[in-house]
């Protein structure tokens, strides 16, 4: 027997195996690493990078102290504004009377408005064109609720009764149709756009319409402080 032979055998096996071993941890290195190079020396791979964590969301103000409760939701205030009147009222429909229909509004803006809504907030029964018929989301102009000429509401300028809104470009129908977060739901949103007969002023009405909460929320002149209020929103109680 030549054990030479044998032990260079041996020697020559044991080889094999442990570049298998290497062979094997590395493939299964490579199957279940979750990014970087990959690492193909030594027999324990590198732990893999932990990814940073994420930024906590900034928390919006729980319903209570600095928010406003306005039927079944509830909104914070921006600051520098303050509800400026609120009450229950009704409409009938058409002309010719008819049974109440009741709502509840609100109006909330920032000082310097000259007593004009930032936020005019309906729930439910909503008075639409006219204030003699529910609100439709399409109708012409359903947030003018008044059946005479709309006077301009000008930011930081005295109302003028000749200067009064038309219609720009497209007619009385909304200019944009689409649906928008409020809160943590969704709603219809549409706006016009209105011109100034005699400023030449042009502001785009906006309406956020949640039919199932009943709720309607009108922004005439575009205040900065809304993307934020309507951020806030909560529901319920």
């Amino acid at each position: 027997m030549d054990l030479g032979r044998i032990a260079s055998a041996v020697s020559t096996a044991v080889a094999l195996g442990t570049l298998a071993l290497v062979a094997g941890v590395a493939v299964a290195y490579l199957d279940t690493a979750e990014s970087g190079p990959a690492v193909t020396t030594g027999l324990q791979p590198a732990a893999p990078p932990r990814p940073a964590p994420s930024p906590e969301p900034d928390p919006v103000p729980p319903a209570g102290s600095g928010r406003v409760h306005f039927d079944d939701i509830s909104f914070t205030l921006p600051a520098g504004w303050e509800v400026r009147s609120e009450g229950d009222r009704f409409w009938r429909d058409g002309d010719d009377g008819g049974p109440p229909h009741a709502y509840r509004w609100m109006c909330v803006g920032p000082d310097g408005l000259d007593g004009a809504c930032g936020i005019r907030l309906y729930a439910g029964d909503v008075p639409g064109r006219g204030g003699t018929r529910a609100w439709v989301d399409d109708d012409p102009w359903p947030w003018y609720q008044a059946t005479g000429p709309l006077a301009c509401p000008r930011p930081a300028a005295p109302v003028r009764s000749d200067d009064l809104a038309l219609p720009a470009g497209g007619g009385r129908r909304p200019a944009t149709r689409g649906f928008v977060p409020v809160g943590d739901r969704t709603a219809v949103y549409r706006a016009w756009a209105v011109r100034c007969s005699a400023s030449g002023f042009t502001f785009t009405a906006r309406a956020w319409h949640l039919p199932v909460s009943r709720v309607v929320l009108v922004d005439l002149l575009g205040q900065p402080a809304t993307p934020a209020l309507l951020a806030s929103v909560r529901f319920g109680p």
